[in-house]
């Protein structure tokens, strides 16, 4: 359902945006070389909110706090495509507010003590809120943000699964089929973008599965390991730019992906190479968490060390090409 209904309404969108102008024009940090219309997320909103709705395998709180969630943060970033005139603050404050709202029915408190219930709630916010800007940072690069959701909520089914947690596994089938949808329409060559609504709204989407597989008692590393790479690209990039003395939430062209792309990878090449080590973190976090604590260790080593390679893939490059020059 989840994947015919955005297929579907992908081409009406196209044609929505179109008609109406919002068009993502390039400019100086944009990857992409011709005005492309924006806000290709809304198909992906109406096409997994319908699979919620009608999914019979999810139980209530689950159904409602993603949907909620999912919902209610595209909203924000879809103000955001319309105006191009949101500060940065007001949107924190509508994610937070909006994640907060969510988290009710999510239930990361349940069964918990007063400070322990506090705690996780905090977590869980500042997890919600960190990665949906992490990957609204990282969706500049054809089907770059589809691999990421592709992977980690593809993780938190066969995660579910193994736990067997049907609803949870369920739930991500629905997230991974819309953004599976929208592909054909964003790579290998963009006919429009996901736009700040579908940045927020799979990120949050993603975010939400990964809570609810935690709280499911399913390890973090089994959930969530496949988002590593976003995870640290964007850590390293901002902590770069703060010690530069830069504004933190300003465009720029510095993250890693970017960087490879300037160095000449295409946007297929870039995708191919964030989407195949992100999923092989995604296997060492299963496979690492079905062993004793030993091998559950170096399985979170190797994810570490698949990280760090990742980062060091632009120098790594620039090294090389130098090596072959002298």
């Amino acid at each position: 359902m989840a994947f015919t209904v955005t297929l579907l309404a992908c081409p009406i969108v196209l044609a929505s945006l179109r008609r109406f102008r919002v068009i993502d024009d390039p400019n100086w940090r944009s990857s992409h070389r011709t005005a492309t219309p924006r806000g290709g997320g809304i198909a992906i909103a109406v096409g997994t909110a319908t699979a919620f709705v009608v999914a019979p395998g999810l139980d209530g709180s689950l159904r409602t706090g993603l949907l909620v969630l999912g919902l209610a943060v595209a909203a924000v970033g879809l103000a955001d495509d319309l105006t191009r005139g949101t500060s940065p603050k007001l949107r924190l404050v509508a994610l937070v507010a909006t994640t907060a709202l969510a988290l009710v029915w999510l239930n990361p408190d349940s069964g918990r003590s007063t400070v322990a219930a506090v705690i996780a709630v905090g977590l869980c916010l500042v997890w919600v809120v960190s990665y949906v800007n992490a990957f609204n940072f990282m969706d500049g690069i054809n089907g770059i943000s589809a691999g990421q959701v592709l992977v980690v909520a593809g993780q938190v089914s066969v995660a579910s699964l193994i736990a067997n947690q049907k609803p949870i596994a369920t739930a991500g089938a629905i997230v991974a089929a819309g953004a599976l949808a929208f592909l054909p329409f964003n790579f290998p060559q963009a006919r429009m973008f996901l736009g700040d609504v579908g940045s927020y709204l799979l990120g949050a989407l993603v975010a939400g599965l990964v809570i609810a597989a935690v709280v499911a008692d399913i390890p973090p590393e089994a959930a969530a390991s496949g988002a590593v790479l976003y995870g640290a690209d964007t850590f390293v990039t901002l902590v770069r730019r703060v010690r530069r003395g830069e504004v933190w939430h300003e465009a720029h062209r510095e993250h890693v992906y970017q960087r490879l792309n300037d160095l000449g990878l295409s946007h297929v090449a870039v995708t191919s190479v964030v989407t195949g080590m992100a999923a092989l973190c995604a296997v060492l976090g299963v496979a690492g968490a079905q062993h004793e604590s030993g091998v559950r260790a170096l399985a979170i080593a190797a994810i570490a060390m698949v990280a760090a390679m990742y980062i060091a893939l632009p120098q790594m490059i620039t090294g090389r090409r130098r090596d072959c020059l002298s």
